[in-house]
């Protein structure tokens, strides 16, 4: 199977690098392209593949327009990332998962919670990804979170565990990984996947997104609320002491009609 990779200089000074495929699906024996868009021509560009022991090797460090590797079957599944390499950094893209068509699967799916949560900037939060790994070990399983935004990137992080249990009666092995964010700001902001990859089959989480609010915008809300009730109730006994100024009226006009 041939696996082929593109990059695409373009405008000078942006520092972005994007991969436009986040999954890829295919049959063995295809031949695969994997896009990177890189917008800047001062860097080098690098391609690396994750591995299961969740190390990154490199498999490219030159700059090419087109790149070709030629992979064996079970090499062939993974998360492919391109990236561009300065003196100071470097900056992955969003990676790729690429999935051969007619392995055995060992995950039907992965599962995230919370789905959504709304948190204020400086809280922690914990997402929590549970998968069933059927009977692939655990030292075969590696798990990667990968955030999507306004500005799409992928990264390892390392506050993360896992905790497997295997199963008297038929041997499979359940799996819980947590993600652990530590005074989140809105760079944080956007939609979690945890990716998973056992035994050489990658199944993508369900999601989890989380949004930004403050206290101020929260305050403002309140405080708004109650001025609309404070001017509800003014309104409210301006209408009482109209209603009884009639009343009287009425009651006044009512004894001098029948005096006559």
């Amino acid at each position: 199977m041939i696996i082929v990779f593109f990059t695409f200089p373009g405008t000078a000074w942006e520092r972005e690098v994007r991969q436009t495929n986040f999954f890829q699906k295919v049959k063995f024996g295809d031949t695969v392209e994997i896009k990177c868009h890189i917008y800047s021509n001062l860097r080098t560009s690098v391609w690396y593949k994750l591995s299961k022991n969740r190390r990154l090797d490199t498999i490219s460090d030159e700059f090419r327009n087109r790149y070709s590797v030629q992979l064996s079957p079970w090499g062939d599944a993974g998360t492919y990332y391109c990236g561009v390499l300065s003196l100071e950094n470097i900056k992955f893209a969003s990676g790729t998962v690429l999935e051969l068509e007619g392995e055995s699967k060992t995950m039907q799916s992965v599962l995230q919670s919370p789905d959504y949560i709304r948190v204020q900037p400086g809280d922690s939060v914990t997402l929590n990804c549970s998968f069933n790994t059927g009977l692939c070990p655990q030292e075969h399983t590696s798990v990667i979170w990968t955030k999507s935004g306004s500005q799409a990137f992928s990264r390892i992080f390392e506050n993360t565990n896992m905790s497997c249990e295997v199963r008297n009666d038929t041997g499979e092995i359940s799996c819980v990984h947590n993600l652990t964010l530590i005074k989140v700001g809105p760079a944080e902001a956007g939609t979690y996947l945890c990716v998973v990859t056992a035994c050489g089959n990658t199944v993508l989480g369900t999601g989890t997104t989380i949004e930004m609010y403050s206290k101020l915008s929260l305050l403002f809300v309140i405080n708004t609320q109650v001025e609309l009730w404070k001017c509800i109730e003014d309104q409210m006994v301006v209408f009482r002491v109209i209603y009884m100024q009639l009343t009287n009226l009425y009651t006044v006009f009512n004894q001098s009609l029948f005096s006559q």
